[in-house]
């Protein structure tokens, strides 16, 4: 199975795979890439060392709590700003001082566990109080045939941020998407191959939401 590695440095977030079944294997190879390297040439050698195909992404994504958590046993995030390396698995969260792994080798049980500060509460009544919005629009007829099944989708495919924390950038391009979804901005256009969507594939249609592809703000993020 593959694990997710992160690299997080001054708000960009770089994106890898690393195959491993185990976390003790995976930290010696992280130890062996730093050590002896100074907090200034730590992106340079991990860049290098532990990847050679990392992709640019807008945010961390949390692949726990639906499907994908079988067939992803980890995801290890280096927080070059802080300097502190954590894992994050299903039930259990660690992190531990990426001095610790500059000064030699480190076995799991040094990573400290840590709990995720809880998300905030809210409710619709009392966090977003009326009036509320209500747009007005002409639309065509098959475009608002496929409505309810974009927003069923384009939540489906965002589960992962809607039940976790999301920085700026990701927010943005949240908005501008519901924006546009709300108010039919986008073009509706049928393609051949199919995509995996809430019930497998949605009528053998692909899209950037999951039932059309319509020209939304992409979220990059797995």
């Amino acid at each position: 199975m593959s694990e997710f590695i992160h690299i997080t440095l001054q708000g960009v977030v770089y994106s890898a795979t690393h195959r491993s079944e185990d976390d003790n294997d995976t930290l010696m190879l992280f130890c062996q890439c730093l050590a002896g390297v100074s907090q200034e040439l730590s992106f340079d050698v991990l860049y290098r060392a532990v990847s050679s195909k990392w992709r640019l992404q807008d945010d961390i994504s949390n692949p726990f709590g639906d499907s994908r958590e079988s067939l992803v046993p980890a995801v290890w995030i280096f927080n070059l700003d802080n300097d502190i390396l954590t894992l994050h698995k299903k039930s259990l969260n660690r992190m531990i001082p990426l001095s610790k792994l500059r000064e030699g080798p480190v076995p799991i049980v040094e990573m400290e566990p840590f709990e995720l500060p809880p998300l905030p509460k809210f409710t619709l009544d009392k966090d977003f109080p009326t009036p509320t919005w209500e747009p007005k629009f002409n639309a065509a007829t098959r475009q608002t045939a496929f409505i309810g099944r974009v927003l069923e989708d384009f939540s489906y495919q965002w589960r992962h941020v809607f039940r976790s924390r999301y920085n700026n950038s990701t927010f943005r391009r949240l908005a501008c998407a519901i924006l546009r979804i709300v108010t039919l901005d986008f073009n509706v256009k049928e393609v051949a191959r199919s995509r995996a969507g809430i019930r497998g594939t949605l009528g053998g249609l692909w899209t950037t939401t999951g039932a059309l592809r319509v020209e939304l703000p992409s979220q990059r993020t797995m």
